[in-house]
């Protein structure tokens, strides 16, 4: 009998032949939702960083787009490529201090944004999809120093800074991105933070009523 590759069940769950690509004009993004899970003066807050890209200055979510046309060849390469060179969490540094990431869940397609026209002409120029974008979710836990020592290069990363917030603080700082940014999707943030928000406070709740297994 003819030999075949044998691939995992987690191959062909996140390919996209069982998960449909974009629509065209649609870009695929992941979010990292980092929750601190430390016992001190940050705990129960998420990451939030700035972002500096053409002229525009923006406070948000982590965010990593995804370029290949199969999940399984991006998503986790997606999620890596940010932490380690959009936030700074790589060399020695951070080798040292040895901060822990645990993902406690990946929700597909969980918000689709259609662009206005503004959004859509600033994409062009950028030479990417100008409908819209597809939001996937990854939502982690953060054990490690309160205080990361981002490893910021201004020539090969947009972003230059991060805080630990909470929802209302987090609002408000897309509320203030607006007078640099879009103002429609800046609006879209804010509306999505708070989904995201609502999202992890039921997945928290529904972890917290099961029954142990230990």
């Amino acid at each position: 009998m003819p030999s075949r590759k044998l691939s995992s069940f987690s191959y062909y769950f996140l390919n996209k032949r069982l998960h449909p690509s974009a629509p065209a004009g649609f870009r695929a993004s992941l979010i990292l939702f980092i929750v601190n899970h430390n016992s001190g003066r940050n705990a129960g807050k998420f990451l939030f960083v700035r972002e500096i890209s053409g002229g525009y200055v923006s406070w948000g979510l982590p965010k990593e787009g995804l370029e290949s046309p199969i999940v399984v060849d991006d998503i986790f390469t997606a999620l890596t490529r940010n932490l380690e060179e959009e936030l700074g969490f790589r060399g020695m540094k951070i080798n040292e201090l040895k901060p822990i990431f645990y993902q406690k869940a990946l929700l597909f397609d969980f918000a689709l944004q259609k662009y206005d026209r503004a959004r859509s002409v600033h994409e062009a120029t950028r030479k990417r999809p100008i409908k819209g974008k597809i939001y996937h979710l990854a939502i982690m836990e953060y054990h490690g120093p309160e205080e990361i020592p981002g490893d910021f290069d201004s020539n090969k990363s947009e972003i230059d800074a991060f805080r630990w917030t909470f929802l209302e603080e987090g609002k408000k700082l897309i509320e203030e991105s607006s007078r640099t940014f879009n103002p429609s999707s800046a609006e879209f943030n804010a509306d999505l933070l708070e989904k995201i928000v609502k999202m992890h406070q039921d997945l928290e709740r529904h972890f917290t009523s099961q029954p142990s297994l230990f």
